[in-house]
C-alpha cells in the first residue's frame, strides 16, 4: 500500500504539476509569438482538462493495482491525445508568420 502511495504521488507531481505547467506555458508562449491573445481558448481548456483525465486515470491506476490493466491505457490514450492535438494546433502557429503582421 505504501508503494502503490508513493507513486502516486510521484504521478502527481510528474503529470499534474509539471505536465499541467508544460502545457500552460507552452500554449502561453507560443500564443504571444505567433502575434495571438494571451488568454487560454476552448481548447487551450479542453486540452488542460483532458491532461487532468489522464492525471486522475493514472492515480486510479496506481491506487486500485487490480485494475491497472484496463484503466492504464485510457490514461495513456489521453496524454497522447493531448501531446497530439497540441503538438498540430501550435506547430502551424509557430511554422507560420504572426496573425498581427508583427515582425517575428
Amino acid at each position: 500500500a505504501a508503494a502503490a502511495l508513493e507513486l502516486a504521488a510521484l504521478h502527481t507531481l510528474t503529470m499534474g504539476f509539471l505536465g499541467g505547467t508544460l502545457l500552460v506555458m507552452a500554449t502561453r508562449v507560443s500564443s504571444t509569438h505567433s502575434g495571438r491573445p494571451v488568454a487560454i481558448d476552448r481548447v487551450a481548456r479542453g486540452l488542460f482538462g483532458l491532461l487532468q483525465l489522464a492525471l486522475l486515470l493514472r492515480l486510479a491506476a496506481a491506487l486500485a493495482p487490480s485494475w491497472s490493466t484496463q484503466i492504464l491505457p485510457w490514461a495513456g490514450l489521453c496524454w497522447m491525445l493531448v501531446a497530439v492535438v497540441w503538438a498540430v494546433r501550435h506547430g502551424r502557429w509557430l511554422g507560420s508568420a504572426r496573425v498581427d503582421g508583427r515582425p517575428g
